[in-house]
């Protein structure tokens, strides 16, 4: 997505293209720092953005910042706004965590007005713009609009400049199993993958096809011509196995988001659990770490 689109977001935003005091420039988020007002303010006075549609914060690309900022400093200022307690984060979450977790005492920032919808829609516009959210945070924080604003999904996809087809295909993400939504988020399997497996009614066969994408790095049309091959009942699962290992696999798989394999003999066996990244190897591993 272009900036200049984005640009036009922000102006249906704030309803106008002024500069004045109060208002935000339409591409504040990419205009030269000296073109604005911008203040240093103690980073203990800021608190995080209570509508922020990122959840999830990649340590290796923070750690990528951190050093930037070591070297160059924090070359774009956050946004805020005035709150109770001292000023709440709008956007610029990454390089607020990277300057608070290299000890900084202030940051860079604009402070600015805004409700709590253009706090969001802010927040969100960001995350777009840098492509920092993954596709099931993007379902979450157009849900939150709808719930919380009341905004329609044409109002949205007009702030976002998306088609609003695209806005009800990020939203149908979110009727799937929350374990197969943790494997969007992980990016484990794509939105592609996501969206084909809606075509599936039964959850559990939902689980099971989402478990092949993974294990045998399934296309997204080969996942839609298991979809028509289950719809035409064409499609036979043959897995012969106890039922309570079935479920015990269940309630693992659960647990550890991915695919867990129990292979039992009548005194002993092996538990296989999958990873298909660094990343999900210690969340995984981190995960049996603090087990009880």
């Amino acid at each position: 997505m272009d900036n200049k689109k984005l640009g036009r977001g922000l102006d249906a935003i704030f309803n106008n293209t002024s500069q004045s005091q109060g208002d935000i420039p339409l591409n504040i988020l990419d205009e030269p720092a000296g073109k604005k007002e911008i203040v240093n303010i103690n980073i203990s006075e800021i608190h995080p953005n209570r509508y922020q549609p990122r959840v999830n914060f990649v340590a290796e690309r923070l750690e990528d910042l951190k050093q930037s900022i070591k070297n160059e400093g924090v070359i774009q200022p956050v946004l805020v706004r005035k709150s109770d307690i001292g000023y709440e984060l709008i956007a610029g979450e990454r390089r607020f965590r990277a300057s608070k977790e290299l000890n900084y005492t202030s940051i860079p920032a604009i402070v600015i007005s805004a409700d709590d919808t253009k706090a969001l829609q802010l927040a969100l516009i960001e995350n777009i713009q840098r492509d920092n959210l993954n596709a099931i945070e993007k379902a979450k924080a157009f849900q939150m609009l709808i719930d919380k604003f009341k905004l329609t999904q044409e109002k949205i996809a007009d702030y976002v400049t998306m088609e609003r087809s695209s806005i009800s295909n990020f939203l149908r993400l979110l009727e799937l199993p929350i374990e197969i939504q943790d494997m969007v988020s992980r990016e484990t399997i794509s939105m592609g993958h996501a969206r084909a497996l809606l075509g599936i009614e039964s959850k559990s066969m939902q689980h099971l096809i989402a478990q092949r994408v993974i294990g045998e790095h399934l296309s997204v049309r080969q996942v839609e011509n298991i979809v028509t091959r289950i719809k035409t009942g064409k499609f036979k699962v043959t897995k012969k196995q106890n039922p309570q290992i079935i479920e015990l696999e269940d309630q693992l798989r659960k647990v550890y988001g991915t695919k867990v394999a129990i292979k039992k003999s009548r005194k002993k066996g092996h538990i296989t659990i999958e990873f298909y990244t660094d990343s999900d190897f210690d969340r995984i591993f981190g995960l049996l770490k603090n087990a009880k």
